[in-house]
């Protein structure tokens, strides 16, 4: 599927995204590229989560994208900003793919093992290093796996306390 994202500089630099067709789509990265590869990410995301509530594939039409391109200019002519937007097309995974996703998006991954760590399981006071059995409790996202976050997730141990 092919969407139009409008995109807009930033002052700072890099650039914000936004795809009108997928209404609250928006993005940002430092750079075209970044921001066009994190637009199409959030485009992603946003059809995935549109197609789990039964919601048919929105249609994109040149009327949208032409109000999107004023609502920007409007918006920078207000800030001062030069009139300085541009439009690109990203192409984004098809539906069944889209599918393929939702289904294995959100399952949570239990992985039991052992944490060492410093434990005071007599209160008195004294810690003592030790393995204490736990669970691993992690949410499996589309494309990722434990440990293997780009966003430093950690996931969070549950200590079985009756062990």
């Amino acid at each position: 599927m092919t969407f139009t994202v409008v995109l807009s500089p930033d002052t700072q630099g890099g650039y914000t995204a936004i795809c009108p067709a997928l209404p609250g789509a928006v993005s940002e990265g430092d750079s075209l590229d970044e921001a066009l590869t994190n637009i199409k990410n959030t485009a992603e995301e946003w059809l995935i989560l549109w197609m789990e509530e039964g919601n048919p594939t929105p249609e994109e039409d040149p009327a949208m994208v032409k109000q999107e391109v004023e609502a920007c200019l409007r918006d920078r002519a207000e800030e001062g900003l030069p009139p300085t937007v541009e439009t690109r097309q990203i192409v984004v995974a098809d539906e069944p793919e889209l599918a393929a996703r939702a289904v294995l998006d959100g399952q949570v991954l239990l992985e039991f093992g052992y944490a060492e760590g410093l434990y005071d399981d007599d209160e008195d006071g004294d810690e003592e290093r030790a393995l204490k059995p736990c669970t691993v409790r992690a949410i499996l996202r589309y494309g990722g796996s434990l440990g293997d976050d780009p966003d430093g997730f950690d996931p969070a141990l549950d200590f079985d306390d009756d062990e």
